[in-house]
């Protein structure tokens, strides 16, 4: 997997170490099911076995998951400009 190929959870408790950063100002990406969790990779919600998500829960990964299609499109923009411009 690219994430850890890349070193980027080492390279991230390196930023947060060196700038004294509290874990609530972490930095995180939201990931989608191809990805594993790990330090700065967060995820929606699931719900348990009998225990469905709480009312926070399911607004927030209502949240996050039109923030996720916003930056898939501008993604996907980018991709067809370099594309044009025989990148």
């Amino acid at each position: 997997m690219i994430w850890q190929a890349l070193n980027i959870e080492e390279i991230l408790h390196t930023i947060h170490d060196m700038n004294n950063v509290s874990e609530i100002d972490y930095l995180y990406i939201y990931r989608d099911s191809t990805y594993a969790l790990a330090l700065g990779i967060l995820g929606p919600y699931v719900e348990q076995k009998n225990q469905p998500l709480q009312k926070e829960e399911g607004a927030a990964n209502l949240i996050m998951s039109g923030e996720q299609i916003v930056v898939e499109c501008m993604f996907d923009h980018i991709v067809n400009y370099w594309a044009t411009n025989n990148f």
